[in-house]
Parts: C-alpha cells; structure tokens; sequence
C-alpha cells in the first residue's frame, strides 16, 4: 500500500502548485484514489504517518528528511536526559527527534493547539517509541483564549492564531496555558531547549517565557520569526528580540543562524 500511495502522490505532485489551497483540496478529493497517509522513513532515522500530498509529507518525499538546520541543533542542544518544549509541535517530528535525543530519562512536552491532530501526533510517537512525551493541547499564551484559523489539511503546519486564513476556514477556540504554569503542572523546575514556530504568535509566545528566563529556568530557546505575519501585525522581529535579551537571553553565534528578521534565531541563556 505504500508504494501505491507513493507513486499516486508523485503522479499528482502537481496540484501542489494550485491556489488557493481550499482549490488544491477539491482537486485532489476528486483525483486521489489511495489512502491519504503512509509511513514515510526519514535521514535521520524517525518515521512519519504523514500525507504525502502535504506540505510536509511532500519535503518528506523529495528530501528525506525536514527541517535540517533545526534537528541538528536540536541534536546539538538538548543533553541526554535534558527537558525539551516543543511550542507549535504540528504533526510531532520535531519531538520524535528531541524525545530520541533526551532518551528515556528525558522529557518532551509538545504544545500544539490543533486538536485535529491529536491522533497524528500519538502515531508518529508510538511509530518512533517515543515514552517521553507529553502532548499538551493548546496555545501558549497569558491570554485567557485563542482562536485558530485551521488551514486545510494539506498544510497544518501554516495554521495560525493571528494569520485568518481567507477562503472561509473553519474556526477553533482553543485553551491556552502559560509557560509558567505548563512547567509547573509537569513539575519542571528547568528547560534545556524551547523550540518555537508559531506562525506570528511569537509575540504572545515570548510575553509567557519571559518571567521564566529571567527565573533562569530556560537554558536555550531555537524560535523561528514570521517576519510577514508580524509587520501585518504591526509588529516587528527587532523588538521581539529585544525582550528576549532584556530578560536574560543572548544570541547564540551559529552559521546555521545568521538571522536577517525572518526565519531560525537560536538564544541561549545569558551567564
């Protein structure tokens, strides 16, 4: 079965390119015959239960692997036994590779909003024997709620609390927990490695954080800034930053992170 949905997924690979998304689904509910997911093997040894006419699924196909830049600085980061947080953990591949890295005696909390997912991200776990996760349905944030624009399917990773998405997706109010408090109820006293990637809700994410960078609980934080999404925000990355370093964090000098506004900054905790 796999090889099947493999060779359909290459054959419609081109209705990738068709936009809007919401015309993109349509085609492909009308062309698709196979199964829509599959077990794909990546370079860097995790599996993914993905569909490989996503966003995601499609890197997958073609690459081998994700995210490259990041996993090794995951890799590189985290300690054997070390606590990761995984702020927009999407489908689960960036905490299969943490919760590899941490081991047994480590621990991965993955915090994704999109309820959606919840059965994907327990499949790729288990696909990976991950036992070291605890996945934490909702937004990171001090506000009281939040409101997501679900992206089509073919895309979750580009869903977003302050990015609507415009050809009438489906709305979901979703809870929301501070940083603080999702470290408290897991009895976690420090974090190695924050990872964050929001889709523009850096702003929210950072405001959370702050009381405990400057409590010294956070060692090292890899944030990917959505410089599009924050100046229709009004906002922009150079603040963001700002606050970061203002609350005890400074810049981590790494080839893989020569950041210009948009993209993967890396911070590491200010000795």
């Amino acid at each position: 079965m796999t090889k099947q949905v493999l060779d359909e997924s290459r054959r419609l690979r081109g209705l990738m390119k068709v936009r809007p998304a919401s015309l993109q689904m349509f085609l492909l509910g009308m062309f698709r015959k196979q199964e829509r997911r599959t077990i794909i093997s990546t370079k860097v040894g995790i599996e993914m239960y993905v569909d490989p006419l996503s966003a995601l699924g499609n890197f997958l196909v073609s690459t081998g692997e994700y995210e490259r830049e990041m996993c090794e600085l995951v890799s590189e980061f985290l300690p054997v036994g070390g606590t990761f947080v995984d702020i927009g953990g999407n489908e689960g591949y960036i905490s299969c590779v943490a919760g590899k890295q941490a081991g047994p005696d480590g621990l991965v909390l993955l915090v994704e909003p999109q309820t959606r997912l919840e059965d994907v991200i327990r499949i790729n776990l288990a696909l990976n024997k991950i036992h070291n996760c605890q996945i934490i349905l909702a937004a990171l944030s001090d506000a009281p709620s939040a409101t997501i624009s679900l992206w089509p399917s073919n895309n979750t990773g580009a869903t977003s609390i302050v990015r609507p998405y415009r050809w009438g997706a489906e709305q979901q109010v979703v809870e929301t927990i501070s940083f603080s408090t999702l470290l408290d109820n897991n009895s976690v006293q420090y974090v190695d490695l924050v990872k964050v990637d929001v889709e523009g809700y850096e702003k929210e994410v950072i405001e959370s954080l702050a009381p405990a960078i400057m409590a010294k609980r956070v060692g090292s934080i890899l944030l990917e800034y959505h410089e599009s999404v924050l100046k229709d925000r009004g906002l922009n990355w150079y603040t963001l930053d700002g606050q970061l370093l203002d609350a005890g964090m400074e810049r981590i000098l790494d080839h893989r992170l020569q950041f210009t506004g948009d993209g993967l900054a890396g911070y590491r905790m200010k000795i």
